[in-house]
């Protein structure tokens, strides 16, 4: 919709959405829909190899843990999340989907590579069980929680610290992480 704001200021136009071609529920892994959550949507640019360009497309408004977007034709990547106050219970997933002329042809979980089934025309995005959990303390307290830290697992044999397992502590301390098996 292109409209111009008169010099007044105000100016008056309606909009028309478009139905949502991508409707599902952030759930635990045994399934449970999970509120306190939150979706991030990026577009596929190009790939090469392992790297892929991306660009944002939006933060997914989660209502009472479900959400619906309108996904244009290409290859998107989505990643649901607990809220900041479940860190610890749940860790992040991503999931890969593939949309031809506003249609989804597929909708597969990044870690697993499992494909997603739409049931009545919704997908179960399920959140990850973490590898590791725990509660970050302050040095020599032993019982002093540290609130907001931020968590970056490090390889060992190489020093590499594995930004994409990265997470933070909630505000009463506790943090889950889930790694790939060997690191």
């Amino acid at each position: 919709v292109n409209w111009e704001v008169p010099v007044t200021g105000i100016a008056t136009c309606d909009v028309s959405l478009r139905s949502s071609n991508f409707n599902a529920k952030i759930v635990t892994p045994a399934g449970a829909i999970f509120e306190r959550s939150y979706a991030y949507l990026y577009k596929v640019n190009s790939e090469s190899g392992n790297e892929k360009e991306f660009s944002w497309v939006e933060g997914t408004n989660v209502m009472n843990g479900q959400l619906s977007s309108f996904i244009e034709t290409g290859t998107y990547q989505i990643t649901v999340a607990p809220h900041w106050d479940a860190q610890g219970t749940y860790t992040q997933a991503r999931f890969e989907m593939i949309s031809t002329s506003g249609v989804i042809q597929s909708v597969r979980n990044m870690k697993s590579n499992e494909t997603v089934t739409a049931v009545n025309g919704e997908y179960s995005l399920a959140l990850s069980s973490p590898s590791i959990s725990g509660r970050v303390l302050a040095a020599g307290s032993g019982s002093t929680v540290v609130r907001w830290a931020q968590i970056v697992p490090i390889n060992v044999a190489t020093g590499e610290e594995l930004w994409e397992y990265s997470t933070h502590s909630n505000n009463v301390g506790k943090f889950a992480l889930s790694l790939p098996n060997g690191t």
